[in-house]
């Protein structure tokens, strides 16, 4: 799986993505999109790097320090209007059209 920003943006960059069985939702796109949770996996999705265990830990923190700098809360926002967690990022996500194939959940 890959774990940290940079290196998802080398892989993307290069249109491919390395292999892993993902079986978690991320919590803000609603995808089915890590391998486990708490563990900074980030979404290629959204782009969300997940750094809590639990839904509960993020739906009640205002934490801003992490590595995404913003709330879940501004994060599931900016997805919904613009696809990604933030707009500069949309180049580097899945694009909207082949989402299809990836389970989602809700988010």
């Amino acid at each position: 799986m890959i774990k940290d920003k940079e290196l998802l943006l080398k892989y993307r960059s290069k249109k491919s993505v390395d292999y892993y069985d993902p079986t978690e939702p991320c919590p803000c796109c609603g995808y089915i999109t890590l391998e486990s949770r708490g563990e900074n996996l980030v979404c290629p999705v959204c782009f969300w790097e997940d750094e809590f265990a639990n839904d509960l830990d993020i739906d009640n923190s205002e934490y801003l320090d992490g590595p995404n700098h913003m709330t879940l809360r501004e994060a599931k926002l900016n997805f919904k209007k613009t696809g990604a967690m933030r707009h500069d990022l949309l180049s580097y996500v899945i694009h909207p059209e082949d989402r299809d194939k990836i389970f989602f959940i809700g988010g």
